[in-house]
Order: structure tokens, then sequence, then C-alpha cells
């Protein structure tokens, strides 16, 4: 079994980095960082600093709005944390609770969400996206990129999760039935990609 452990938001991010440290020593096998920007501290930032100060456990942000950062940065931070910590990064992307709601956007719905994970998957392949008629690559990718999880709750994103993502961090509960049923969702969705 893996256990990860997401980390408080709004901590320094120093004490973060040494917290993480102590997370991998105890035998975590991932962080996840906040990526809220009303909390005054940036979470790709934090996760740069515990990248340096460890060695084997997996860092993500926990997570990340295509609506708050453009998939293009999101992209090049990622590939950024990975070039420190190869093979340690994971991108996890969500429609955005607390940080939209923080610059006054709604949530990603599920059409922006298929876009901006599709876009973030090519982006960091090494491929050209278009945004609004205008063609966008990302230099300097990595032979293995960091994958690209979507954090879903309800089925219909659950499934897209299953469809589009290398990965889901799931808010189904933990009730044995809620977790079959997205677990049907999720295998719904890989049928179709």
């Amino acid at each position: 079994m893996q256990v990860d452990i997401r980390v408080p938001v709004g901590l320094p991010a120093a004490e973060v980095a040494d917290f993480i440290r102590h997370c991998e020593d105890a035998g975590f096998d991932g962080v996840g960082v906040h990526d809220h920007p009303g909390s005054g501290r940036d979470a790709y930032v934090t996760l740069a600093l515990a990248a340096q100060r460890t060695r084997r456990i997996r860092l993500y942000p926990a997570t990340s709005s295509p609506v708050v950062r453009h998939p293009l940065l999101l992209a090049s931070l990622a590939q950024s944390l990975d070039e420190i910590a190869p093979g340690r990064i994971c991108l996890t992307v969500a429609p955005g609770f607390l940080a939209v709601r923080s610059i006054g956007k709604p949530r990603a719905n599920l059409a922006t969400m298929r876009e901006a994970v599709l876009a973030l998957r090519r982006l960091l392949a090494g491929e050209a996206v278009t945004f609004d008629s205008t063609s966008s690559r990302l230099r300097n990718t990595s032979d293995r990129p960091p994958p690209v999880y979507l954090l879903a709750a309800g089925p219909r994103m659950v499934e897209l999760a299953g469809e589009v993502a290398d990965g889901a961090l799931l808010l189904v509960g933990l009730h044995r039935e809620a977790v079959a049923a997205a677990r049907r969702h999720l295998e719904a969705g890989a049928r179709r990609a």
C-alpha cells in the first residue's frame, strides 16, 4: 500500500519543505502541497524547495486549476520540477474550488477540464498545442514526462479522468459502494480512451 499526505495550506515554504523531508523519513510515499494563491505562498516554490531536500518521495500540487494557471504555465512548472526531482513529480489538476473563488472565476466545467488535461499531456510530451489560434510547444521536455492526474468527485468527472488523464485523485468518500461506483466510472472512461 502507498500512503500520501497533503500538507496544510499557508505555512512558510521553508517550513513545509522541511516537513516534507520528515514525511519522507517517516516512510510516506508522496506529498501534495495545496495550490491556493490566496494563501500568499506558492505551491510550486514550496515543491521546488522540497524537491531539493528529498530523494525519494513523490511530489505534486494538490491541486492546480487550469482556470487560475494556464495549461502552458502548468506544464512548464511541472517540467521544471521534474528536472529537479526526475521521476518524482505528478501534475494534479482540478476544476478549482477555493483557488478560482479567490480570483472571482467560476470552476472549470467538464469541457474545460478535458481540454486542459489533453493539452497538458501533449505539452509535457513535447507536442504542439493551439491556444486561441496560437500554436505553443514546451521546450526541454523529458523522455518520461510527469503524469497528469485529474481530481474528480462526480461520476462525469470521474469518467473523464479515466478517459483522458494518467490517473485520478478521487473525492468519493471511503464507503465501499462509493469507491466501487467510482471504479466503474473510471473503467467506463478508460474504455473510451
